[in-house]
This record gives structure tokens, sequence and C-alpha cells, in this order.
């Protein structure tokens, strides 16, 4: 009888410890197709926004216009490292957090997308805010960063400006540079 109750409590330590395993292997798996999710979420979001800010044609469009308004009316200061009042990154970025995705279909819940922007002027350059052409070779930087429970991944691209004389008006023509 003692051998019997014997057997069956390790049949039971047996089956505790297969259950263990399985509840490992699960969990491990759900966060690595998270953090996959995280990574697939921030670069296609990244492809979105470069596409959009890449894009070429007669008029601006909504992203390439908001950026060049902001640049060029002096609501958006740029960043620079070694100059003062420019020097601190998190002052002259602007955050924004994504609740959608570019279909209009609302993101799952627990997901967490922002995007980040800051933009730097040509070394040594002095940005006249009257004229166009001082902004050339300007650097902007956008990091989407997407997060869910413990994992988050982040993509992040930059963009050099060149300026083309149109008819009667410059264009800002933003041509991306690479991404990490």
């Amino acid at each position: 009888m003692i051998a019997v109750l014997c057997i069956m409590a390790i049949f039971l330590a047996l089956a505790f410890s297969i259950l263990l395993t399985a509840s490992v292997a699960y969990s491990s798996s759900q966060s690595s197709m998270a953090a996959e999710k995280c990574k697939i979420m921030a670069v296609s979001l990244s492809d979105a926004l470069s596409s959009s800010l890449t894009e070429r044609g007669q008029n601006e469009n909504a992203l390439q216009k908001y950026v060049h308004d902001a640049m060029k009316d002096r609501s958006w200061s740029y960043y620079r490292e070694d100059e003062a009042f420019h020097n601190d990154k998190a002052s002259v970025s602007r955050e924004y957090e994504v609740s959608t995705d570019s279909t209009g279909t609302v993101l799952p819940s627990g997901y967490t997308v922002r995007i980040t922007m800051y933009w730097s002027p040509e070394e040594e350059t002095i940005i006249n805010y009257n004229k166009d052409d001082s902004f050339k070779g300007s650097i902007l930087y956008v990091t989407a960063v997407c997060s869910m429970g413990g994992g988050t991944y982040q993509a992040r691209s930059s963009y050099s400006l060149s300026v083309s004389e149109q008819e009667d008006s410059m264009q800002w023509i933003w041509d991306a540079e690479g991404r990490e």
C-alpha cells in the first residue's frame, strides 16, 4: 500500500514538472510573439511615415506641410548638442501617441505606439527663418516606438532636407538617409 502511494506521488511530481515546463515554454513564446508584433508594428509605422515624408509631388502632403510649417514659423526649435537652449533633446522633440493604424483600425489593447521627432540643422549653419534655403542640409529624426508588456522595439529613421526652387516658391524635399 505504501509502495503504491510512493509511486503515485512520483507520477504526480512528474506531472507537475511537465505542467510547469509547458507553462514556462508557453509564457516564453507569448513574450517573443509580443516582441515580434512590436517590431512589425514599429517598422510598419516607420515605413508609412517615410513614404509620406519622402513623397514627391507639386503640393506638400499633410506630414510634409506640418514639418515645414513648424520648422519655418519657429514653433519647433532645433537640436544642436553644443548650443545653449538647443541642447536638450527632450525639450525640442515632438512626441505623439498613435491609437489607430493607417486604415483607421484601432490598435489592439495593451499596445503603446509613440512617434518622436526632432530636427537638427547642418553643422555651423545659422538658421534664417525668412529664407527656405537656410534649412538646406537639416536632418529630421523620426523614431517609432512600440511597447507591449515588457517588450519594446524602436525604429529610428533620419531624413536630409534639400531645397528646390520652383516657379514662384521653394520646395522642401526630404530624402531618407537610413534606419537604425
